[in-house]
């Protein structure tokens, strides 16, 4: 393994990866305030530098999110170790404050409306973008994060003015989107901008940790898959032995990073050809002690939990 590889595996440790949406969620891939700052603030007539800025501000609690709130809304804080990687704008004492509160929320009522602005410069970041806002076509993202913002900002009002304009703007639909549905559209697309705005502004400094995740995922199943034998599969499992190769990896990131290479219609593919061999490949995994299965067992049980996770992520 390569110097680049050992020092993403030191940096993205996997009790810090909390997502595989891209890029790889890890400390050392945070994207920094600056240079969006003070291009926001050297140029507050230009609408692309206050999308940029909104846009990774966005980023920043996309990672924040990921790295800490994985099992509540609310999440956990920030152990000692972490505070600098948020310099020189953490989050805020009064952002702190509201969440430690909220961990302690027991009423079964929905939580006091409160203005979510983890790092305190989405306020600023609201006025300029806002202030350069056209209804125009070529605006609907700015909308789109605007009315993101004016919500957390319980601006509720604003919200609604910002996204009928940015409805209006957008494609038409047949249908609408359910609310969850809506949710990961636009979440989605504020990353991908915010991808884009940190490769052409970060450079490789962004696009390392892309390549290095395929490198790493790649030969950690490499590694898994050395000792593997086809000769120890039951001849009733052999047909699924490139699936288990390919997917039966143990490591959650990378097992999720595999998965998001293969288009939908060969997860249905995938899912079509494994499932009638389901109970055979339990009963097969459940003649070894649990803890103790051998490279080729372990590979079908990771298959298993594999396309487990692509029914439950509603990949079809």
């Amino acid at each position: 393994m390569n110097t680049d590889i050992e020092e993403f595996g030191r940096l993205c440790n996997p009790k810090q990866v909390t997502s595989m949406k891209w890029p790889l969620v890890c400390l050392a891939s945070i994207p920094p305030v600056e240079p969006y700052l003070s291009e926001h603030r050297a140029a507050p007539n230009n609408y692309d530098s206050q999308l940029s800025f909104a846009v990774i501000l966005f980023e920043r609690e996309q990672y924040y999110t990921a790295l800490y709130n994985q099992y509540s809304q609310y999440g956990e804080e920030p152990p000692a170790d972490h505070h600098s990687t948020w310099e020189p704008f953490p989050v805020t004492t009064t952002t702190r404050t509201m969440l430690r509160e909220l961990r302690q929320w027991h009423s079964g009522d929905a939580p006091p409306e409160q203005p979510y602005d983890l790092f305190g410069l989405k306020e600023e970041s609201f006025a300029s973008l806002t202030a350069v806002l056209r209804p125009a076509e070529t605006h609907r993202l700015g909308y789109l994060i605007a009315c993101r913002f004016s919500a957390d900002l319980c601006r509720q009002d604003d919200a609604r003015t910002f996204g009928q304009v940015m409805s209006r703007l957008g494609p038409r639909r047949r249908r609408p989107l359910s609310t969850l549905a809506a949710e990961d559209a636009t979440i989605d697309e504020l990353r991908r901008h915010a991808w884009h705005v940190r490769t052409k502004t970060e450079g490789d400094r962004f696009t390392h940790f892309i390549k290095t995740e395929r490198e790493f995922c790649e030969e950690e199943r490499e590694r898994i898959m050395a000792e593997f034998n086809s000769q120890q599969v039951p001849d009733s499992l052999r047909t699924l032995i490139p699936m288990a190769r390919r997917f039966g990896i143990g490591d959650d990131p990378c097992r999720a990073y595999f998965l998001n290479q293969v288009s939908k219609q060969n997860r249905r593919r995938i899912w079509q050809e494994v499932e009638p061999h389901l109970e055979t490949i339990d009963q097969w995994v459940k003649t070894f002690h649990v803890g103790r299965l051998p490279s080729e067992a372990a590979a079908f049980f990771w298959l298993l939990q594999a396309v487990e996770e692509m029914r439950l992520a509603e990949y079809f």
